[in-house]
């Protein structure tokens, strides 16, 4: 399991050491579930943990490392996980146009071929 100093990262340092291979979404996930099943009931925190369906979007992440993951609180209290793909057709124009369009495909290019 991951350290409460790695599950308090910025996202975006969590990103870099996923894609980087230091870490893996599944060992990410399973030490976010960890957490939320031994804090969730001292906090009241959680209707359901959908351990499972995190865990199917994490295999899928290691695979896909361009994404993000949404949370969502249903109406029922529980909070759903959803990995989302991002195509490299998803990247605003302005995004692209700032950073140069070469620069835009190569990464995800140079993402797919690692993979």
């Amino acid at each position: 399991m991951l350290g409460e100093d790695t599950l308090y990262m910025p996202v975006r340092e969590l990103g870099k050491r996923i894609r980087s291979k230091q870490i893996s979404p599944i060992e990410l996930t399973e030490s976010y579930i960890a957490r939320s099943e031994r804090l969730g009931p001292k906090l009241n925190a959680y209707v359901t943990i959908t351990r499972e369906l995190a865990l199917q979007q994490a295999r899928a992440a290691e695979t896909n490392v361009y994404g993000y993951l949404l949370a969502q609180v249903q109406p029922s209290g529980e909070i759903q996980f959803t990995f989302r793909r991002l195509r490299e057709s998803d990247v605003p124009a302005a995004v692209v146009d700032r950073y140069k369009p070469e620069f835009a495909h190569w990464c995800f290019a140079e993402n797919s071929a690692a993979h």
